[in-house]
């Protein structure tokens, strides 16, 4: 995986999918993203404290991560309770899933390499983790996003 700096043209819009969002473990999210048709995206999003613990040695993910505050599907109207990934500067890595998707504790692992990797490289980013469900080419692409701060 690499590191790569993002510079989103346009906001993307997410619609909060599901009325238990908070229960929705991350196993059933990344199962039916992955079972969804070419093209479709899907939002997750957790507050960085609750997804990256930071020890002596660095940041690390929590295991297993909690169920994410956010979990939405690409809708250019997301309504009051959707969420936007906004147009500016962002830092992401991005990883596919195999034929059947990832499961979670590969997910763990690579917010654990997103978050290590940001903090190594000393990256000024700031606020959610958003976790970008993509379907391309019948397998699912995952983007672990940051807002890069304006000092960045």
């Amino acid at each position: 995986m690499q590191l790569y700096n993002l510079n989103l043209g346009t906001t993307l819009g997410f619609r909060r999918t599901g009325e238990a969002v908070r229960e929705a473990p991350l196993a059933d999210a990344l199962t039916a993203a992955a079972a969804s048709a070419d093209g479709s995206e899907f939002l997750m999003a957790w507050e960085w404290d609750d997804a990256v613990a930071q020890d002596p040695d660095g940041p690390r993910a929590v295991r297993p991560l909690p169920p994410p505050a956010f979990r939405g599907a690409l809708d250019p109207s997301p309504g009051p309770d959707g969420a936007n990934l906004d147009a500016g500067s962002w830092i992401f890595c991005q990883a596919r899933g195999g034929p059947d998707g990832p499961v979670p504790a590969d997910v763990e692992e690579m917010v654990e390499w997103f978050a290590r990797e940001a903090w190594w490289t000393g990256a000024e980013a700031a606020g959610r983790l958003y976790l970008r469900l993509v379907k391309e080419d019948g397998r699912l692409a995952i983007q672990a996003l940051r807002r890069l701060s304006a000092r960045s």
